[in-house]
């Protein structure tokens, strides 16, 4: 694994916790539970600033990106 810069750390804890808290439907998933992680967040005394909010969205897009590149293709019959 590379090493995980300063400023991802707080973001990175957090997420390791919340690993689960993805929101996914019939087209597979589509998000990440905010609420979930603003909880996390708050319980480990982690700051949610803009930086945190920015970092978070670049990674749940990116989550959410090589998670539904990697799901199986329903096929419609």
């Amino acid at each position: 694994m590379p090493e995980l810069l300063d400023e991802n750390q707080d973001l990175f804890r957090c997420l390791t916790l919340c690993a689960s808290q993805l929101r996914a439907g019939f087209g597979g998933t589509y998000a990440l539970d905010w609420g979930v992680i603003m909880r996390a967040a708050d319980d480990l005394g982690i700051e949610t600033d803009e930086t945190f909010y920015t970092l978070l969205q670049q990674a749940e897009h990116t989550m959410i990106t090589a998670m539904n590149k990697a799901a199986p293709k329903n096929k419609v019959r």
